[in-house]
């Protein structure tokens, strides 16, 4: 899908584009074991490769997880992005994709399997995504 098919959907912050959370993006945070996807710690990390993620040519994501760089990349590309932009674009867009996993249903006689997502579907791992958030934003 060229940049022009998702000029739709396109969420520009602070002049950043950013595409939508994808089954892409879902299938390659779980494959980093993301804490926002599978569960756990969530660390200011976590939100830097989320968003790096949907702002970067996604060949260069693809690349980048294949070949384990990723976290160096998303740093840098963080590195020049403002905290606001940060605090505009991940609360709303972590809200959404709870939201969106929470309604997806996939019938078992369809021979597709969801990857397992536990922790999306319980309320407290919301909670605890949207404290983090919010202390850390405050902060600045």
């Amino acid at each position: 899908m060229s940049k022009e098919d998702w000029k739709d959907y396109l969420v520009t912050v602070g002049g950043i584009e950013f595409r939508p959370v994808s089954m892409g993006t879902l299938t390659l945070l779980y494959n980093i074991q993301s804490p926002l996807v599978v569960g756990g710690e969530v660390e200011p990390l976590d939100f830097c490769v989320f968003a790096w993620m949907h702002a970067a040519p996604i060949m260069e994501v693809f690349a980048a997880v294949k070949s384990g760089t990723y976290i160096k990349k998303s740093v840098l590309w963080g590195a020049e992005v403002p905290p606001v932009v940060f605090a505009s674009y991940i609360p709303d867009t972590i809200a959404a994709l709870a939201d969106d996993l929470s309604k997806v249903f996939i019938e078992e006689s369809s021979g597709y399997i969801p990857f397992p997502v536990p922790s999306l579907h319980r309320q407290s791992w919301l909670v605890r995504v949207w404290n983090f958030i919010t202390r850390l934003f405050q902060r600045g």
